[in-house]
């Protein structure tokens, strides 16, 4: 009987955090994980959770801007949290999932 276990090394994983706030308009905070980009899997990890983060963001961003121009505000300045839990970061498996907590004026905020 032969018995073959394998296991990749454990990838060095650190944050980048975004933070930026207009008083009384909105609030951005941001945690955002970043991957070796010398290992292929971390690198296209890199990508896919920037493309997430990216849209979430542009989709914020416009509807802060909406606000702005018609001069609305709220008694809570908008807000959009990000924040990555990871459980396997191997040079041949990452698994992680981004909470997103979002609020742009409606009666509850969303969670992603």
């Amino acid at each position: 009987m032969l018995l073959v276990i394998a296991s990749a090394q454990s990838l060095k994983v650190s944050y980048r955090t975004e933070r930026q706030s207009e008083d009384g308009l909105y609030k951005i905070d941001i945690r955002v994980p970043r991957f070796p980009e010398e290992q292929p899997l971390g690198a296209l990890a890199n990508q896919e959770v920037a493309v997430i983060v990216n849209q979430f963001k542009r989709n914020f961003q416009e509807a802060v801007e909406d606000n702005r121009k018609r001069n609305f505000r709220t008694t809570e300045p908008f807000f959009l949290q990000i924040r990555p839990t990871i459980s396997i970061a191997r040079g041949d498996l990452i698994s992680l999932y981004l909470e997103i907590f979002l609020w742009t004026g409606g009666a509850h905020p969303n969670t992603y």
